[in-house]
């Protein structure tokens, strides 16, 4: 049986447990995040799961400092040419979003997003473990936030490279255990986009990000290359996903 299949089978039935014990932790408000915060995000565009906190943090003149794990080398390709590479057109893509939502600095980190295989088979990104634990654990003695977010336990829809980032920033709470850590996109009945959800993270912070409505959708309009990835999850315009997406859910590790 496959392994994959096989943990997500086992999930799913511990799943109505896991959230009820979840569901016990204290609720929180944005004023609890104070101080730098760091978005670790896998690839150019995954910023805009938290694009409203992004905003609501920076209106608030708090620090925010996005980093990408990879370029996105290994997304779709559409509407480039075929002598563009990937890599570089998502890198200036993010930049621009990054100039939209204020960000207070963008790193990349130098890994490779893998492509597709030909089985559409997605792959995390070749690294060391240790190594890139230490990187990101250098980075936060650099940059000192208060607070890390990224991606779910579920990397959303099981995507290889944002649970490799989750697992990592479990392992650096252990290690610096005065940073607090949050995962977007948790679990809600009412969320419009269940396909996003990670299906086993509670809410313990739900924010309204509509004020910043025009300044999402600057953002992600930014990823030209991406665009019909998100109209096909709204089944819609870019307009309708960041309509889909205004109220932002976020569990606290």
């Amino acid at each position: 049986m496959n392994t994959t299949l096989f943990h997500r089978a086992i999930r799913k039935l511990v799943r109505p447990v896991r959230r009820a014990l979840l569901g016990k932790s204290t609720a929180s408000s944005i004023t609890d995040l104070t101080g730098d915060t760091l978005i670790l995000i896998a690839h150019p565009d995954d910023e805009v799961f938290c694009s409203g906190l992004i905003c609501e943090l920076l209106s608030r003149g708090e620090n925010v400092h996005l980093v990408a794990f990879t370029r996105g080398e290994g997304g779709e390709r559409i509407d480039i040419s075929s002598d563009l590479k990937l890599g570089q057109v998502r890198e200036k893509e993010l930049r621009e979003a990054a100039q939209e939502l204020g960000t207070t600095s963008l790193t990349f980190l130098d890994y490779v997003d893998p492509e597709i295989s030909a089985d559409q088979e997605l792959q995390e990104p070749p690294h060391d473990s240790a190594e890139l634990l230490a990187e990101l654990e250098a980075l936060c003695e650099k940059l000192s936030p208060s607070q890390l977010i990224t991606h779910g336990s579920s990397g959303e829809y099981w995507h290889p490279a944002h649970l490799c980032l989750y697992r990592n920033a479990r392992n650096l709470q252990r290690r610096l255990p005065q940073l607090a850590l949050w995962t977007f996109n948790a679990w809600t009945r009412e969320h419009p986009l269940q396909a996003v959800l990670n299906q086993d993270d509670s809410p313990n912070l739900t924010l309204e990000a509509s004020a910043h409505q025009e300044q999402r959708l600057r953002a992600l309009t930014a990823h030209h290359s991406q665009r019909e990835v998100f109209e096909r999850f709204s089944k819609g315009s870019l307009a309708d996903f960041i309509a889909m997406t205004s109220v932002e859910n976020y569990h606290k590790w």
